[in-house]
C-alpha cells in the first residue's frame, strides 16, 4: 500500500528549469511542498483503487497532461522508478525538461487508448472554460485501462469563500487571492460560478485560458453520464491546500464484483 512514510522518503531530483515560474527563490522549499503534497493525494487515490477487485494492478504508464517544468512529474518519477511517465504540456521547453531530466516519454501532443494505470492532471481545469473541459474528458477516460484512475485537481469553493468581505481598496500585495484579475473579472467568474457551477474569464489579451472556479459535481455529472466509470474521491483542498481534487476509476458502475472490500483476498 502507498504510505505517507513513503512520500517522506522520497528524494526526487531538485534540480529546476530556471524558467519555471512555479519555482520562488525567496520560498524554495514550497515548490517541493506542492509536489510531494499532490504525490500524498495521488497515492490516497491509489489506496482506495486497492479496495477494489484488480485494484492493485500494477502503475506501469502514466500520464502527467500539463507537466509544465515536473514539479509533480519528479515525484511520479521517483515513487514510480520502473513506470514510463508520459508527458504533455504546451510549454515545449517543460516538456523536453522533463524528457531530458526525469526520463520521461513526450505524447506529442496524442492521447493513446486504452493506455494509461493514471492520468494526473495538476492544475489544468483550473485555467480552462467548460467546453474545452468537457472536449477534453472523454478524450482522458478513453485512455484508461481497465482499474486506471484519472486524477485532477480544480479551484471550487475555497477560493470564493476567501474573497469574502475583501477589501478591493486596499489590495497592496494581495493580488494573488483573486488571481491577479481586476474586480469586474472576479466578480463576474464568482456569478457564473453560483449560477451554473462553472465559472470562467480570460486572462487578459488571452482567449480560452484563464481562470476557472467549478463546483466538483460538474466534473462528476460530466464523467458519469459514462457507467464505465466510477467516483472514488472528493477531496476539498486537497492539493497545496487550495484546490480540490477529484479521481474516477474506469470500472463498470453495474459490476457487482467491483464493491469495495466485498470480495474475498486468497
Amino acid at each position: 500500500m502507498y504510505s505517507f512514510d513513503i512520500v517522506q522518503s522520497l528524494s526526487p531530483s531538485r534540480d529546476v528549469h530556471p524558467q519555471d515560474t512555479m519555482y520562488k527563490k525567496d520560498s524554495p522549499d514550497h515548490y517541493f511542498a506542492v509536489g510531494r503534497s499532490m504525490l500524498w493525494a495521488v497515492f490516497n487515490c491509489l489506496n482506495l483503487r486497492a479496495s477494489y477487485k484488480f485494484g492493485l494492478s500494477n502503475i506501469e504508464r502514466i500520464f502527467d497532461f500539463g507537466c509544465g517544468y515536473g514539479r509533480v512529474t519528479r515525484y511520479f518519477r521517483s515513487a514510480f522508478p520502473e513506470a514510463e511517465v508520459h508527458v504533455t504540456d504546451f510549454d515545449a521547453r517543460g516538456v523536453q525538461f522533463c524528457v531530458e531530466q526525469f526520463q520521461c516519454l513526450d505524447t506529442q501532443g496524442g492521447i493513446a487508448e486504452n493506455f494509461y494505470d493514471l492520468i494526473f492532471l495538476g492544475s489544468v481545469f483550473t485555467h480552462l472554460p467548460s467546453q474545452t473541459v468537457s472536449q477534453l474528458l472523454p478524450l482522458l477516460l478513453k485512455a484508461l485501462r481497465p482499474n486506471g484512475v484519472l486524477i485532477f485537481t480544480t479551484q471550487g469553493r475555497f477560493p470564493v469563500e476567501r474573497m469574502r468581505g475583501f477589501d478591493w481598496e486596499n489590495d497592496k500585495g494581495r493580488s494573488w487571492m483573486h488571481y491577479n484579475l481586476e474586480r469586474e473579472a472576479f466578480e463576474k467568474l464568482v456569478r457564473m460560478f453560483q449560477e451554473t457551477d462553472y465559472g470562467f474569464v480570460d486572462y487578459p489579451k488571452r482567449t480560452g485560458y484563464g481562470v476557472a472556479i467549478a463546483s466538483p459535481f460538474w466534473y462528476s455529472r460530466e464523467i458519469l453520464k459514462n457507467t464505465s466509470f466510477i467516483q472514488i474521491l472528493l477531496q476539498e483542498k486537497g492539493f497545496d491546500n487550495h484546490q480540490d481534487v477529484s479521481a474516477f476509476m474506469r470500472a463498470d458502475v453495474a459490476d457487482l464484483a467491483k464493491g469495495p472490500l466485498f470480495f474475498a483476498r486468497g
